[in-house]
């Protein structure tokens, strides 16, 4: 597998990654999961490459944000993929921030996904990972055959994702947290702020906070 990270500027001091999987660095397609923003960016770094699926790992503006400038890809097919306890919510910022036409026209092909759902794309399964805690709908997405986890806001590089916001859980973090203590420790986590870890490294570091 073939990971790109596509480094998203909000604000003057905030960044999330945004990141596009493929087969292989020759893969004529790719996986984009959380375009939370610069879509130029984003379809720049696609290039004449085939968009398979977009991932959402959850809810927040940060995330999904570049979906309405993104519209060429969705319109013309592409499934959008969010956890099925954060699908109201993704909506519902669109119809707020977006408007009520994009929130309708998505609302009409968003996907959901629940644990233990597996997408397959060209050679690469990504089995969907329930994380509540930052969310309800929380998910990570996990590689096996690559051992790559894509942690969204769930785990960080010391750190994790934090639990106060609306339908975030503490209880619902540290259960998620035990549950992602399960993988190798040679898995790589590519977060959805600043730099990647291992599942090893944060045996010592995010994964005891709780």
């Amino acid at each position: 597998m073939h990971v790109e990270t596509v480094l998203i500027t909000i604000g003057p001091f905030f960044t999330m990654n945004c990141y596009l999987a493929s087969a292989s660095e020759k893969a004529d397609s790719v996986v984009i999961i959380d375009p939370g923003g610069g879509a130029k960016h984003i379809l720049n770094a696609v290039g004449d490459r085939k968009v398979d699926a977009i991932i959402l790992t959850h809810r927040h503006h940060d995330h999904i944000s570049a979906l309405g400038d993104l519209r060429k890809l969705w319109e013309n097919g592409v499934s959008i993929y969010v956890h099925e306890l954060d699908r109201n919510a993704t909506i519902a910022y669109l119809r707020e921030h977006k408007g009520a036409r994009l929130a309708n026209d998505i609302d009409s092909c968003l996907l959901t996904l629940k644990d233990g759902d597996v997408l397959t794309f060209d050679t690469m399964n990504f089995t969907i990972m329930h994380t509540p805690g930052h969310t309800i709908g929380s998910m990570c997405l996990y590689v096996a055959d690559e051992d790559v986890l894509f942690s969204g806001d769930t785990l960080f590089k010391g750190t994790t994702g934090r639990t106060d916001f609306p339908t975030g859980s503490p209880k619902q973090m540290r259960e998620s947290l035990q549950y992602l203590s399960h993988l190798p420790d040679k898995t790589v986590v590519l977060p959805g702020h600043e730099s990647s870890t291992t599942i090893a490294h944060e045996r010592h570091w995010a994964l005891i906070e709780y």
